[in-house]
């Protein structure tokens, strides 16, 4: 089972939990089980996603209750730090893979050659470089 999977089962568990956890406990979970899923990202690129994350699920307006649903989202970019990023599977939206250009960039010199490569060839793929 690859990250990803692992990441979703765990989203999985947090959402059939009875009693629901709180919001509080949720934000902690998903970033735990994110950060577990990136593996060996760098904690500060790692926390970079997920605070972008967290942005984006404000800017969205959802209920507190759909936050483990919404941070399904997360899974296309554990797949793209294990270079099995599929396009067609889970699309990443045009505006994060601008903001994955910046913080890579900034990352570069603590990226593994081979994954800042093709990290940077799925961003030239999309046209931002």
């Amino acid at each position: 089972m690859d990250s990803a999977e692992r990441f979703y089962r765990q989203l999985d568990k947090l959402q059939q939990a009875n009693p629901p956890v709180s919001f509080r406990t949720a934000v902690r979970e998903v970033q735990r089980a994110f950060e577990e899923a990136m593996g060996n990202v760098p904690e500060s690129l790692t926390e970079a996603i997920y605070l972008h994350f967290l942005d984006s699920f404000n800017h969205a307006e959802l209920p507190e209750e759909k936050f483990v649903t919404y941070s399904y989202r997360l899974g296309p970019y554990i797949d793209v730090f294990w270079k099995r990023y599929d396009e067609k599977e889970d699309p990443i939206p045009r505006e994060d893979w601008i903001f994955l250009k910046e913080v890579v960039n900034e990352a570069a010199g603590d990226l593994d050659l081979k994954l800042l490569t093709y990290i940077m060839q799925l961003i030239m793929d999309k046209g931002l470089i």
